[in-house]
C-alpha cells in the first residue's frame, strides 16, 4: 500500500480527494479529512469516519502522486515493499584494538 512520507507539507498538487474535487490543494490533511467525513455522514456513504477518511485521502494522493510526479519517492512509501536491513559485522575481541579477550 502506498503511503505519503510525511504530512507536514503539502505534496506536489495538495491534498484532495475525488468526493471534494473543489476542495483539492486548499486544505491540510486534517480539516479536508473532517470535511470528507461531515460530505460522507451526511450522504450516508460508508467510511465516513474521520480516520478512516485520513487513510482513504493519504491513498489517493500517494498512489496520484506515483502516478504523475517524476520523483515520487520523495513524497512516498510503498509498505508492502520487502524492508532492508543492513547486516553488523561480527566483531570478536576488543572493541578498540581486536585482540582476543578471555
Amino acid at each position: 500500500m502506498l503511503r505519503l512520507k510525511s504530512y507536514a507539507n503539502h505534496p506536489p498538487g495538495g491534498f484532495g480527494h475525488p468526493e471534494l474535487p473543489t476542495l483539492n490543494g486548499t486544505l491540510d490533511i486534517v480539516e479536508l479529512s473532517r470535511r470528507l467525513s461531515d460530505f460522507r455522514k451526511g450522504n450516508s456513504l460508508p467510511r465516513s469516519g474521520v480516520e478512516e477518511c485520513f487513510r482513504d485521502i493519504d491513498t489517493h494522493v500517494a498512489n496520484r502522486i506515483r502516478g504523475t510526479v517524476r520523483r515520487w519517492k520523495d513524497w512516498v512509501i510503498d509498505t508492502d515493499e520487502a524492508a532492508y536491513v543492513a547486516a553488523l559485522p561480527k566483531v570478536g575481541g576488543c572493541s578498540g584494538c581486536g585482540a582476543k579477550v578471555k
